[in-house]
């Protein structure tokens, strides 16, 4: 028997489900799952990851052992043109250092 946690992983192979489906569709307490999810989409290393939003909630989806993080390869394409354009961001004191630690990378 999978526990909890691999249940929830194994349900988002392949699929891009909302927390409050994931709930519904496993039968788990909402506050739980979104609680496993935030565990689950660890910067270091993600099993899951946010694919996009359905109405105004976020879709998540496994990420595949060896993938790579998509999301930090396109930023760290994007952040030099936003720097060069002028572009600014909206955003917290948290992501401001996820972003500097993503430049330091290019």
């Amino acid at each position: 028997m999978l526990s909890k946690k691999d249940q929830i992983l194994e349900f988002l192979k392949n699929k891009e489900k909302t927390i409050v489906e994931i709930s519904q569709e496993l039968g788990f307490k909402e506050d739980f799952v979104r609680t496993t999810v935030i565990r689950l989409k660890n910067p270091k290393t993600p099993l899951i990851r946010n694919i996009g939003k359905k109405n105004k909630y976020i879709l998540y989806t496994a990420v595949e052992k060896g993938e790579p993080n998509i999301d930090a390869e396109i930023l760290k394409k994007m952040i030099p043109e936003f720097i060069k354009n002028g572009i600014e961001l909206d955003l917290n004191n948290n992501e401001i250092e996820r972003v500097k630690k993503l430049y330091a990378e290019i």
